[in-house]
């Protein structure tokens, strides 16, 4: 028992989110303009949110300092590349529930059921919902040194 070896030791490597968001909307802005059509007229949806913010009203409720990782996240990237791009993207909402009721409505007619959303998170077990092109992929992460 004396002469065990050591026990190896892992060590996670922690993601760098800025660059993994620079990396993220780079691959973003690579796509062609045909595939960026997908969102048009379309709200973004992902867990990364808790809330409803219409595209018109993103400079001010949304973007904070350059660099803020509680403000900045792909949706708002992915947002923001669209609108650059000239497609008309509505904005982002929040796919969260408690009790079966989505924690953000949509302020339109109708709500939900009469707006087209495009899930653009990752994979999500509980509910089944599977990434997308949309979605941080293995190869868009950082990590820090």
């Amino acid at each position: 028992m004396d002469n065990e070896p050591p026990k190896r030791r892992l060590r996670r490597r922690k993601i760098d989110t800025i660059a993994t968001l620079n990396a993220y909307e780079q691959r973003i802005r690579s796509l062609p303009q045909s595939e960026l059509y997908e969102l048009e007229g379309a709200w973004l949806s992902s867990y990364d949110n808790w809330d409803t913010v219409e595209a018109d009203k993103m400079s001010e409720e949304v973007e904070g300092p350059a660099g803020d990782p509680f403000l900045d996240n792909h949706t708002v990237r992915l947002l923001k590349v669209a609108l650059e791009r000239g497609v008309n993207a509505l904005g982002i909402t929040s796919e969260r529930r408690a009790i079966r009721r989505y924690l953000a409505e949509i302020p339109v007619e109708g709500g939900r059921a009469a707006s087209k959303v495009v899930f653009v998170g990752g994979h999500n077990s509980f509910t089944q919902k599977s990434s997308s092109k949309w979605s941080i992929s293995r190869r868009d992460k950082r990590y820090k040194k």
